[in-house]
């Protein structure tokens, strides 16, 4: 009987336990969400005091079913009781209202302003809007009174910094960038050189008087519009009084620059030796001339300054210099005679060419260098000249030794050439022996061979050539049979055996049926023999 009490009492005491332990998890649980932490402290501490209430029972080994129900329900209530998330919501709302009135408050500012026009009415109201609109995302992204707070108190002072500009402000700027204006004209007319002082003066008057009349109209602005808008005009004022950048002897500088300009293009086009591409080409390096001159001409504040860009200026165009027929021929002879010179020096230094590959090659070069003296003296322009040199410059570097590696190479070519067609014909005698061609074979390669390496000792054109003709010559004479002579051998032993038995047969005392008929076999046997000649393929065959 006390053994079942024992147990029932287990089964009690692990109920209670499962029990608790839900309870618990819950409570712990909430107290992880923002329902805790931004509940009212008194409610935070109800669900702390439950939770400790709660585990004095669980500690208390007799406690009842009812106790412990109790204690659960007390943590469920206390959960319950959290208000973190009405407060958070309250916050929000809260702080959304301040915003709405920070907002309002600027947006009828604005509006009440009567210095600004409605663009930028519109501009800034959009601003202070962009302000609320970001604070009350913050706000609403906040999860704690702090943030919300703070999200709320940024985003007023940035709708609070959305700043209207004052009448003052803009009359202020405005007259600022008059005074900039004309302390700008002031030392441009100041450090002109290329005036004197009465023009400075009367310059110096009509700047300041522009001044003075936009100051006068922003004093009498009523919006920053109408300021900024007669602060612009009188800088354009200021800006339209115009310091002469051209005097009489700019003007007369660039006159002179155009008659030489006239003068040079007159000539060029005059020039009846040079074809268009040269005298579009002179004419243009002459307008450079006159256009960069020109361009120095302007930068000049100086007298001094304008007559040395003038005469600069005149030297270069005239410098542009007309080249003569007898100028292009020149060039052209001594094109031509440089490239002979050269290609004689490369002719010469040929140590593999004999005297007479040499002096037959510089005599072809000097043919050509001659020809093109020839073509450019006949020239009538500067462009004949030139492409008649060319022509002999081009013909002359064509005209080059053959080197000692390419004449190897042909002459190693020749060989191989010349020993390919003999062993085709080797190959192709069908009457020889297997062993009659590769006699014939054997011959024909070391007649290469030996060709070859004479041709690698040379050291000169003309002895590669020789050993060359030497090779293909020895290749060449060896004769190739039409007939096997071997197998011619073999047929006249057989015919000399076929006579003798026959000559044995008629010297016999046979009869003459029995004769015939002796002759006939030995005649059969004659032929077989032949023909097993005539199919042998190698000498012991």
């Amino acid at each position: 009987m006390q053994l079942m009490q024992q147990k029932i009492t287990l089964k009690v005491r692990l109920l209670v336990l499962k029990l608790w332990k839900t309870a618990l998890t819950n409570a712990n649980n909430a107290k992880e969400t923002g329902n805790y932490a931004n509940a009212d402290q008194a409610n935070q501490e109800a669900l702390n005091n439950a939770i400790n209430a709660g585990q004095e029972i669980l500690k208390n080994t007799n406690a009842t079913q009812a106790e412990v129900d109790n204690a659960a329900k007390v943590i469920t209530d206390a959960i319950n009781g959290l208000n973190g998330d009405t407060n958070l919501a309250n916050a929000k709302n809260a702080a959304t209202e301040d915003i709405q009135k920070a907002l309002d408050t600027k947006t009828t500012e604005i509006t009440d302003a009567t210095n600004i026009d409605q663009a930028t009415k519109d501009q800034l109201i959009a601003d202070a809007k962009k302000a609320a609109e970001d604070a009350n995302t913050a706000i609403n992204q906040a999860t704690n009174a702090n943030a919300v707070n703070t999200a709320k108190t940024e985003g007023i002072t940035k709708i609070n910094n959305v700043k209207i500009p004052s009448l003052d402000d803009a009359k202020t700027n405005a007259a600022k960038e008059i005074d900039q204006a004309l302390t700008d004209k002031t030392k441009e007319i100041t450090d002109a050189e290329n005036i004197d002082q009465t023009t400075k003066d009367q310059l110096i008057k009509e700047a300041t008087d522009a001044a003075t009349t936009a100051k006068d109209a922003i004093e009498k602005s009523t919006t920053n519009d109408e300021a900024t808008k007669a602060g612009q005009a009188g800088v354009d004022a200021i800006n339209n009084v115009k310091v002469p950048s051209v005097t009489d002897s700019q003007n007369a500088a660039k006159d002179a620059i155009d008659d030489a300009f006239n003068a040079k293009t007159k000539e060029i086009n005059d020039a009846n030796n040079i074809d268009q591409t040269t005298k579009d080409q002179l004419i243009k390096e002459a307008t450079d001339a006159a256009n960069n001159a020109k361009e120095a001409i302007d930068k000049a504040t100086t007298a001094d300054a304008i007559k040395t860009a003038q005469d600069e200026g005149t030297t270069n165009i005239n410098n542009v210099t007309v080249p003569s027929l007898e100028d292009a021929k020149k060039a052209a002879n001594k094109a031509v005679d440089d490239a002979l010179t050269a290609q004689t020096e490369v002719i010469n230094k040929a140590d593999n060419l004999s005297d007479a590959e040499k002096k037959d090659l510089i005599d072809q070069a000097t043919n050509e260098a001659n020809k093109a003296k020839d073509n450019i003296e006949t020239a009538t322009t500067n462009n004949e000249a030139t492409k008649a040199g060319q022509a002999g410059v081009d013909a002359i570097k064509k005209i080059v030794p053959t080197s000692l590696d390419t004449v190897k190479s042909d002459a190693n070519k020749a060989i191989d050439d010349a020993l390919t067609k003999k062993l085709e014909e080797i190959n192709s005698a069908n009457a020889l022996t297997t062993d009659e061609k590769n006699a014939l074979t054997q011959e024909a390669n070391t007649a290469a061979d030996k060709a070859k390496k004479e041709i690698t000792k040379a050291t000169t054109n003309d002895a590669v050539i020789e050993a060359q003709n030497n090779g293909v010559t020895a290749i060449d004479g060896i004769k190739v049979p039409t007939e096997s002579a071997v197998k011619e051998a073999a047929k006249k032993a057989v015919a000399e055996a076929a006579e003798a038995k026959n000559n044995a047969i008629n010297a016999s005392n046979l009869t003459a049926e029995e004769k015939a008929a002796l002759k006939q076999k030995v005649t059969e046997a004659e032929n077989a023999a032949d023909q097993a000649i005539d199919n042998a393929t190698t000498n012991a065959q």
